[in-house]
């Protein structure tokens, strides 16, 4: 479904000004992609570290309460130590201090994929890195969960198990899915509101592609020979008051396709690339995806809570600019 073809939320929240007080905001990112392939030259994601430098100066100067990346923290085309080193200084030398929830891609276990190491390797690499920036009361595994303020609202935060290439693999642990059924009954049980981040898109369900004409061959995909797969899915039409925040395809906001609900799963809302979008092109029923990356604009939204509802505005962290024509006020369902 496009953006624009909407009826369970609207532009910009026109409410009375108790149930339109923010109670807290974050930074929603996907795709940062540091890149230090060759040695230290970034040779593809060119621009990937000064657009996170971007992001965490404009999370710093609004004073926005964390950020929340799902996934492909780096690109790991060679050795993953230089580019969690360089996402770690970027963190230090940007002064901004508060808490960072970052989620495990496909492209954080590269080289298990492609070069043969151990994925236990990748995992700890992910963890040093990343764990000791979150907070509240965060967990400190692969996937694990936080409560922001003000309504105790639940953050879950999904890990990518089967390894690089996403449209070839069952992605999930039994583990996790069982994890994760276990959160969203007692969260159901409990009136708690869930925001789950989970990296992949899905090949022709949900936000980040057409799903009706899906142009992303990379996506998960759903078949008996994935069960794991399947079963998330399933769990993600089961449990519809929940929403699910996902990156990994970089369709540019332009494109029209970063918010889905087809009235039979949960809302789902797609993060662009903070290292550069990709452009969806062609006849409707026949979009291609233009793989090229647009390196300028580096895509993300700014979210507000409130009482009764998120309000998602896209932002463009290269240059600034606030795209007011992407700006998604979806309700938020106990």
């Amino acid at each position: 479904m496009k953006a624009d073809e909407r009826s369970p939320f609207t532009f910009w929240c026109v409410m009375d000004n108790h149930t339109n007080k923010t109670e807290y905001t974050f930074a929603l990112l996907s795709d940062i992609h540091i890149d230090c392939e060759g040695g230290g030259e970034r040779v593809y994601f060119r621009m990937a570290a000064d657009n996170f430098a971007d992001a965490l100066r404009y999370a710093r100067d609004r004073g926005v309460d964390f950020i929340l990346s799902a996934g492909d923290q780096i690109t790991a085309a060679d050795d993953v130590g230089p580019e969690w080193a360089e996402y770690r200084r970027l963190i230090s030398e940007s002064g901004y201090d508060k808490p960072i929830f970052a989620a495990f891609g496909n492209h954080e276990s590269r080289p298990a994929s492609t070069r043969g190491v151990p994925m236990h390797e990748m995992e700890q690499a992910f963890l040093k890195a990343t764990a000791d920036h979150r907070g509240f009361d965060a967990g400190r595994g692969m996937y694990y969960t936080f409560t922001a303020p003000a309504f105790g609202d639940l953050f879950i935060v999904m890990a990518m198990e089967g390894g690089m290439m996403v449209p070839f693999v069952d992605e999930f642990s039994t583990r996790q899915l069982d994890w994760l059924e276990g959160l969203l009954e007692k969260s159901r049980t409990e009136n708690r509101r869930v925001f789950l981040v989970q990296h992949a898109t899905v090949w022709g369900f949900g936000a980040g592609d057409d799903a009706d004409h899906p142009a992303y061959d990379g996506s998960l995909k759903i078949s008996d020979d994935f069960p794991n797969n399947r079963r998330f899915v399933e769990l993600l039409r089961r449990y519809s008051e929940i929403i699910w925040l996902s990156g990994h395809s970089h369709v540019d906001l332009r494109d029209r396709f970063n918010f889905c609900d087809d009235g039979h799963s949960c809302r789902s809302v797609h993060i662009p690339a903070l290292c550069g979008t990709t452009r969806l092109f062609g006849e409707s029923g026949a979009l291609r995806m233009d793989r090229s990356f647009h390196p300028d604009t580096a895509q993300g939204f700014i979210v507000r809570v409130c009482a009764d509802r998120a309000i998602f505005t896209g932002m463009n962290f290269n240059t600034g600019e606030v795209y007011e024509d992407f700006t998604y006020t979806v309700e938020l369902k106990a």
